[in-house]
């Protein structure tokens, strides 16, 4: 994600606050290694010697976690055990990511994007996880996957799917 700052003023803080703003900035928060740190003390050194109307781009990443990618694929796992349309995983996966609108549009066609660690963010990752649950509990993927069976059992389905990962 790519953040645009533009530091608005040039007033100063009191003394008193800034020795509370130093202290939460190099003390909350702080540098993972001795050359994140002195990155981080440079970086905040620019925006404090700022002028007004200087601008920084910052480009932030969040490392993706482990445990929270499995989770979805347990649950495309189950999900893709106890539907009824699709032989093969790959294809419920890009079903499921053009359902949930985790595509890129080429030529007026949807051509679903990767959530590889090196290519899908933790962000995004967690965005399109919850339209993904949201998709599944739409009404057309439910007949889709389970076409043999009631909208309320399929409803049930779903729903007895996703409990047991409801807490996450």
């Amino acid at each position: 994600m790519e953040i645009q700052l533009i530091k608005q003023t040039d007033e100063k803080l009191l003394p008193e606050h800034a020795a509370i703003v130093r202290a939460y900035l190099l003390g909350a928060i702080d540098g993972a290694t001795d050359a994140d740190k002195r990155a981080w003390r440079l970086f905040l050194s620019a925006l404090a010697s700022a002028g007004s109307g200087e601008v920084f781009n910052l480009d932030v990443t969040y490392s993706r976690q482990a445990w929270f990618h499995k989770l979805h694929f347990k649950i495309i796992g189950a999900f893709f055990e106890s539907q009824q349309s699709f032989d093969k995983l790959d294809q419920f996966r890009n079903w499921l990511k053009i359902g949930a609108g985790f595509v890129n549009w080429v030529d007026d066609t949807p051509i679903p994007k990767s959530i590889s660690y090196t290519e899908c963010s933790e962000l995004e990752m967690r965005e399109f996880h919850g339209k993904c649950v949201e998709f599944l509990r739409t009404q057309h993927a439910q007949s889709f996957l389970w076409p043999a069976v009631t909208p309320k059992i399929a409803e049930q389905c779903v729903e007895s799917l996703l409990l047991p990962f409801e807490e996450f």
